[in-house]
Formats: C-alpha cells, structure tokens, sequence
C-alpha cells in the first residue's frame, strides 16, 4: 500500500496544474492555449484549430508540455 501511495505522490508531481489561459506546447501542433479544462479533458486552442485531450493522460504521455 505505501509502493501505491508513492507512485500517486510521484504522479502529482509530474502532472502540472492546469487552467484556463496557460500555454502549452506539442510536438506536432506547436505552441496552444488552454481554452477550456472541465473534469479529464482539455481543449488547447492551435493555429490549426481546436483539439481536444485527457488530462492528465496528455502530461504523462508526453503529448502535452507547460510552457512557462
């Protein structure tokens, strides 16, 4: 059970916060604003258009980055 709580703290720590306004970046769409997140998903605003993805799935799986 503490393995378990361990790697849930370690998760929390990689997954950034995220809201309304912030940046993000992605390998093949570029650089996107967060548009909306409502519960595990995320729509990021591109210059292509919009796209939609879960969260924190996006994070983990390296798709998604924080820009500063």
């Amino acid at each position: 059970m503490e393995n378990l709580n361990n790697n849930i703290n370690n998760v929390e720590n990689t997954v950034p916060k995220i809201k309304a306004h912030d940046k993000v970046l992605h390998e093949k769409f570029g650089e996107g604003t967060v548009k909306k997140k409502t519960g595990k998903s995320l729509v990021v605003l591109f210059e292509d258009g919009e796209k939609f993805f879960q969260y924190p799935e996006a994070f983990l799986g390296g798709f998604l980055q924080k820009m500063k």
